[in-house]
């Protein structure tokens, strides 16, 4: 009955979008892309987390700030701090879905992230795509359970995905986003703490 409940519990987090990582993003500049006449720049940000989560779904700045449509289909990557590639995909103006001012892929990420590591997630932009990027906005919003370090590019244009190496000294470049659940082995202490809470009761 226990593992029942937990597992149900598991399924309807997986199936859920969850929280987002960065909720607002105000000021900056948009930019196409940081090398010029670049065919493939990963932009983005390095970042901690407080707790064990998995990443639901990724997906990138839509906003006015950025013309509010996505035009191209644009591929992802979220790396540790020894730049393996735990997780990519392709966001894909047609087949996401909108949630605040960011569009995120519909196929699930799946990367468990954990305290006292760094990550990096970018997104791929190249000259012409017609997508822009924000840099150094002036205010950033964030989930508690994540911490922004600084803006990230890559070494050279055209490098396409590929660790983004160089750091900036503005906060983010934004870019991405991804949303965010507890990871299954915290999901299944919650439940199983709730369900113990709710037999004390009776």
């Amino acid at each position: 009955m226990v593992r029942t409940i937990a597992a149900a519990a598991l399924i309807a987090l997986a199936g859920s979008a969850g929280a987002q990582a960065i909720t607002s993003v105000v000021g900056g500049s948009a930019f196409d892309i940081y090398h010029s006449l670049s065919t493939g720049d990963a932009i983005g940000y390095r970042f901690t987390v407080n707790s064990n989560i998995t990443v639901t779904n990724v997906g990138m700045l839509n906003s006015a700030a950025t013309d509010g449509t996505i035009n191209s289909s644009h591929a992802w990557g979220i790396w540790d701090s020894t730049q393996t590639l735990l997780s990519s995909g392709v966001i894909n103006p047609g087949n996401g879905f909108q949630q605040g001012d960011f569009f995120y892929d519909n196929n699930a990420s799946g990367a468990n992230l954990a305290p006292g590591e760094t990550y990096t997630i970018a997104v791929l932009y190249a000259s012409g795509d017609l997508d822009s990027y924000i840099s150094s906005p002036t205010s950033v919003g964030t989930a508690p359970e994540v911490n922004l370090l600084n803006g990230v590019f890559p070494t050279g244009g055209d490098l396409g995905l590929v660790f983004p190496a160089q750091d900036s000294a503005n906060l983010g470049r934004f870019g991405p986003n991804f949303n965010f659940v507890p990871a299954p082995a915290s999901a299944l202490l919650l439940g199983l703490g709730g369900i113990a809470a709710s037999r004390r009761r009776r």
